[in-house]
């Protein structure tokens, strides 16, 4: 597996502030998951309801309303991004918008789950996590978190 650094461009604080994004690059079909006596996994975790949110504020012409809605997304993401690098065993390899990409050993599942499960905003903000082998499976399972009810994990091996 190799790991190259791509430069990306993210908007902070009304400047557009050069980046470098960490980008998995795998030639196997299932990621190149194992090695090093573990496996990897990938979780996606995405925002419940933010396009409903946004949109709302767009087609109202809500400037305020806009800012204020994509300052929450934002915090919120970036809150859930540093607790789940302080996680043994977590990397996260992709933030932007409101989702963000992790990589997870898999003796570390559990301990994200239950991080991320303490951190769901009922109310507020939620977000739904699709956990799998590959990125296809963490997105599969997501779509399935999202579809039977969000504010939920879903594993694509539970499937």
């Amino acid at each position: 597996m190799t790991i190259p650094r791509r430069l990306g461009l993210f908007l902070h604080e009304q400047k557009t502030v050069p980046t470098f994004v960490s980008v998995i690059e795998n030639t196997d079909d299932r990621a190149g998951i194992s090695g090093r006596g573990y496996s990897l996994l990938f979780a996606i975790i995405d925002g419940d309801d933010v396009g409903h949110e946004i949109e709302a504020h767009l087609l109202t012409n809500d400037v305020s309303g806009f800012v204020r809605t994509s300052e929450t997304i934002s915090a919120a993401i970036e809150l859930l991004a540093s607790h789940a690098s302080r996680i043994a065993g977590v990397t996260v390899v992709s933030v932007g918008g409101d989702s963000i990409l992790l990589q997870v050993g898999e003796n570390s599942i559990t301990r994200l789950s239950d991080e991320l499960e303490a951190l769901q905003r009922p109310g507020h903000f939620t977000f739904s996590v699709g956990i799998g082998a590959t990125l296809r499976e963490s997105f599969i399972a997501l779509r399935m978190a999202k579809s039977s009810g969000k504010c939920r994990i879903t594993s694509y091996s539970e499937l």
